[in-house]
């Protein structure tokens, strides 16, 4: 991660995990990953993806490793992995019913 980016990613991880009620501590490591360690011994890792890769971020210790394409996308990944009370919000569009019933 760029020395801009990892700093701030980490506090916006450590805030959300605030705001969501999860116990887990933030660090740096001297590689640029950030580790996520929580309270019952699960571990996280986020860093930057290969270069060349069709995504911007890996994030390892949940299983799979899991590769995401945005700051959103950490997010989601990592709360899903340590709140065990997170539902994902779904957004659906569609047509209205006066819409599919036409004129």
């Amino acid at each position: 991660m760029t020395d801009l980016l990892a700093p701030r990613l980490a506090a916006l991880l450590a805030e959300s995990f605030a705001l969501w009620r999860v116990t887990a501590r933030v660090a740096r490591e001297d590689d640029g990953r950030i580790v996520i360690a929580v309270a019952d011994g699960r571990r996280l890792a986020v860093r930057r993806a290969d270069p060349g890769a069709p995504f911007r971020w890996t994030i390892e210790g949940a299983g799979r490793p899991r590769h995401v394409r945005s700051v959103h996308g950490v997010l989601k990944v990592v709360r899903a992995a340590l709140d065990a009370g997170y539902e994902p919000g779904r957004l659906r569009v569609a047509a209205s019913i006066a819409e599919m019933r036409g004129p």
